[in-house]
């Protein structure tokens, strides 16, 4: 066999070599023996088999690859188990809680473990059963509510017809002669009834926005005669208002496929906004363009603006007065003066029965622009009007 050198063992400590001996290999560890002298040469050599030890390893190898794959598997168990009583129950509550969000509040949970998440969804559940019936009053006062306003404002055709006959017969001399004073009382009175015939054709047309009845009638219009018109609609309610109104729309647009008596009101509206809220001495921008497929209306101004918090608000399709005791409604343009809230409203639901949309900029003391985005070529499908 081969032999270990002294030099080799004092400069290592520990000598671990291969020493041949016959047709064998051995693994050979020489150390000295604790606590003999260091001088001298008192040793202990161990020799295994290499093969015997490549044998051992490859075991210890093998049993080392066999408890990994037990480990993976119980991950791969605890996993499943975890996903089962936990992450899918979970996850269904979760699409439980999205399919609420689209009104559907009858997605099956299917979850009957009898544990902390069992118990949670089954409070879920209830959540989820309130939630329902909570809408469900709510669309049906809604219901009423839109009824209500249909039917009020329909019944009062019906006197203010009355009093704009007789207002007319008086004022020809049908029922006897009036004098000055009486001709300017009726003018008063026809020009309320003009108001409130307006507030009623609003209310009824909000109505019908509310429950998704307003029909159209698509056809195909000029854009010019469109915004020129809306723009003296709602500068005839506002004869005593000093403001520059201006309108430019872009030369060579085709004609546009739309509703044009609902789409001139909505324009008319947003211009009309757009006096009550800037005061004398300021300007008005009313244009018109195409962009791609849309029809664009813009309506600048430049009156006191609105907060940008406040934008979302101005925007929402329902309107609301916060204090109906104390709420003074002008029946003219003048500046800054209380509306109903109906304007916005009845011209954002007009904007989205075409398929389009409403946005507004704005900022406290720069003024507002609201512009009107409608599809080109109609909303669609033509309907008949309601």
């Amino acid at each position: 066999m081969d032999a270990v050198g002294s030099a080799d063992l004092d400069s290592q400590g520990d000598a671990l070599t291969e020493v041949h001996g016959g047709s064998a290999t051995y693994l050979t560890l020489v150390r000295r023996i604790p606590g003999s002298d260091p001088k001298g040469r008192q040793l202990y050599v161990l020799q295994r088999p290499l093969d015997v030890e490549t044998a051992f390893l490859r075991q210890v190898q093998a049993g080392l690859g066999q408890l990994g794959m037990l480990a993976i598997l119980a991950s791969f168990i605890v996993g499943l188990i975890v996903s089962e009583r936990i992450t899918r129950p979970v996850l269904k509550m979760v699409r439980g809680a999205e399919e609420m969000k689209r009104g559907n509040y009858d997605f099956p949970l299917r979850v009957d473990s009898q544990d902390e998440i069992g118990y949670l969804a089954e409070r879920f559940q209830e959540m989820r059963e309130h939630e329902k019936d909570y809408v469900k009053s709510l669309e049906e006062v809604a219901q009423v509510k839109s009824e209500f306003i249909s039917i009020a404002s329909h019944e009062l055709r019906t006197p203010i017809s009355v009093i704009k006959g007789f207002v007319e017969l008086f004022s020809n001399g049908t029922l006897g002669t009036t004098t000055e004073t009486q001709q300017n009382a009726l003018a008063a009175i026809e020009r309320s009834l003009k108001s409130l015939t307006r507030i009623a054709e609003d209310a009824t047309r909000v109505a019908q926005i509310e429950s998704d009845r307003l029909g159209l009638a698509l056809e195909n219009h000029e854009v010019e005669g469109l915004v020129r018109q809306a723009v003296s609609i709602a500068a005839g309610d506002a004869p005593d208002r000093d403001l520059s109104i201006t309108t430019e729309v872009e030369p060579g647009l085709a004609p546009v496929l739309v509703d044009g008596p609902r789409l001139t009101q909505a324009l008319a509206n947003l211009v009309r906004n757009a006096i009550r809220f800037t005061p004398n001495g300021g300007r008005i921008e009313v244009r018109g363009v195409r962009e791609a497929d849309d029809l664009v209306l813009h309506v600048r101004d430049s009156g006191i603006g609105i907060a940008k918090d406040k934008l979302d608000e101005v925007l929402r399709r329902s309107f609301s007065v916060r204090d109906s005791l104390n709420h003074h409604s002008s029946g003219t343009l003048e500046f800054n003066s209380a509306g109903l809230g109906l304007g916005l409203t009845l011209a954002r639901g007009i904007v989205e029965a075409h398929g389009g949309a409403i946005e507004a900029e704005s900022a406290p003391d720069r003024g507002s622009t609201f512009t009107i985005r409608v599809p080109y070529r109609g909303a669609g499908s033509s309907q008949k009007a309601a």
